[in-house]
């Protein structure tokens, strides 16, 4: 992809799917949801990774899982619920900052 290409948070967004899909991780991107589309969701055996990828804040894209309640769609799963926020820099053509928390289904 060339140097001059606009960047942007779906650049970063469909490089990261893109490598997950060659080391053979299953990775959904977009997915809708009643209120929104998650940008990526990453299944495993135990967990699934809900991930929100914005320019500059992570917590920003924590905040915005959080408040389109992204993470309903999993409810009947069993497993391990990680909210991720991925910070990307447009200008330095980076991942700047990331954090993880845990979602705790109320039972």
């Amino acid at each position: 992809m060339s140097y001059d290409m606009k960047i942007a948070e779906g650049y970063f967004h469909s490089h990261i799917h893109f490598l997950l899909t060659l080391l053979d991780i299953k990775i959904l991107s977009e997915l809708e949801t009643n209120k929104g589309r998650i940008d990526s969701v990453i299944e495993s055996e135990n967990y699934i990774h809900i991930i929100e990828f914005k320019q500059n804040d992570s917590s920003l894209a924590i905040d915005q899982i959080k408040e389109k309640e992204y993470y309903q769609r999993f409810f009947t799963s069993k497993k391990k619920i990680i909210l991720v926020g991925v910070a990307v820099d447009a200008r330095e053509r980076n991942i700047i900052d990331w954090q993880m928390q845990t979602y705790n289904k109320l039972v």
